[in-house]
């Protein structure tokens, strides 16, 4: 998954106003299965009640409503999808350890009828089940059916993060600058709205840590650059951890630093902490390279600063992704300190990897 694919909203396109709007087409077209039952819970539910922070905006956009139903659609199939993640394994945790309490033979086969009888949804699929205990259906099978099951759930929270990212980086990107903190707040505060954090700190469900934290990224982006705060100290604990946690995977270390590096005070030291010098972890090159990016980015002056402090010569062992991030994130800056140094890297005298001489050169003719 590329995690610098940020989603992009124009206030002069059409809004994001049904589920569908708010998924890649490729994405729709691998997890149509996934999305034909996201449609189906959809439909079931009925249109909420919103209760609308309209009287305290000073600029309501016209799609406001829509889409703050949606959002609370889409949390409300997330907490519903959480509790049948968490019942399922719940009940495959508990058949587990009762089965390897018994003795091999009539009482674990026992213990296995127990749980066929909790699962089955229909008598019919009950009765094919207790014939083939005769035949194939062992511990390892019904296993393997609950990896299934697990998998086609993840397979739907997945889409409703993805949606829940693209949705609330619309809305608030047409909304008025002076309603962005109110805004977020109100889209944090939705009942569901929580799971978000539960998920990001979850690493049992490590593929969809990063992205809990991506579909709470535009609301919290918006109170850590606005209002600091009015965000909770939980997310602001949660993101300062993993960005420094060396258990952390690249992606989620990634997708935190995203957020974070919207506030000065709470995520510049981390962000060139992460930037200047790698944890010596085996794709720590990757987060390195995204902090340079987002420092250069968002904080210029100072990145300046810290990038000329980076070891770039290729003796040192440095990947080829470092230089060519510091390149990147000096491209079209004119200070002389900036030219100075991609002016070194674009020499054959002091750099001898070409692929960074063509970034480096590439940058000065920015």
């Amino acid at each position: 998954m590329i995690f610098d694919n940020w989603p992009t909203s124009d206030p002069d396109r059409l809004p994001r106003l049904t589920f569908d709007a708010c998924l890649p087409a490729l994405v729709r077209r691998l997890d149509h299965r996934a999305l034909a039952d996201l449609h189906t819970r959809l439909e079931h539910q009925g249109t909420p009640t919103l209760n609308l922070p309209h009287t305290e905006l000073l600029a309501p956009d016209p799609h406001l409503e829509p889409q703050l139903e949606l959002t609370t659609s889409l949390l409300d199939a997330l907490r519903q999808l959480h509790h049948e993640l968490h019942t399922l394994r719940t009940s495959f945790q508990s058949f587990t350890e009762r089965y390897f309490a018994r003795l091999p033979g009539r009482a674990r086969r026992d213990v296995v009828v127990e749980y066929l009888e909790e699962q089955a949804p229909r008598a019919g699929e009950l009765r094919k089940d207790l014939r083939a205990l005769d035949e194939f259906l062992d511990f390892e099978t019904l296993r393997e059916r609950q990896t299934l099951r697990e998998s086609r759930l993840i397979a739907r929270l997945r889409l409703i993060f993805i949606a829940l990212e693209a949705l609330a980086h619309d809305l608030l990107a047409r909304a008025h600058p002076e309603d962005l903190s109110l805004l977020s707040q109100h889209l944090l505060g939705l009942p569901g709205a929580e799971l978000l954090r539960t998920f990001a700190q979850n690493r049992d469900l490590a593929e969809l840590q990063p992205l809990a934290i991506r579909a709470a990224h535009a609301p919290l982006a918006a109170l850590l650059h606005e209002r600091p705060d009015a965000l909770a100290s939980d997310w602001l604990r949660l993101l300062i951890k993993i960005a420094i946690l060396p258990t952390a995977s690249s992606w989620l270390k990634i997708a935190a630093l995203s957020t974070l590096a919207h506030s000065r005070e709470a995520g510049l030291d981390v962000l060139v902490q992460r930037a200047t010098r790698s944890f010596e972890l085996p794709d720590d090159w990757h987060v390195q390279a995204h902090a340079i990016a987002r420092l250069a980015e968002l904080y210029p002056e100072i990145a300046r600063e810290h990038l000329a402090t980076i070891e770039l010569a290729p003796t040192s062992g440095v990947p080829d992704a470092i230089p060519i991030a510091v390149a990147r994130a000096l491209s079209g800056d004119p200070h002389p300190d900036a030219l100075a140094m991609l002016e070194r890297l674009a020499l054959p005298a002091s750099e001898p990897r070409q692929k960074v001489r063509a970034h480096a050169a590439r940058a000065l003719t920015a």
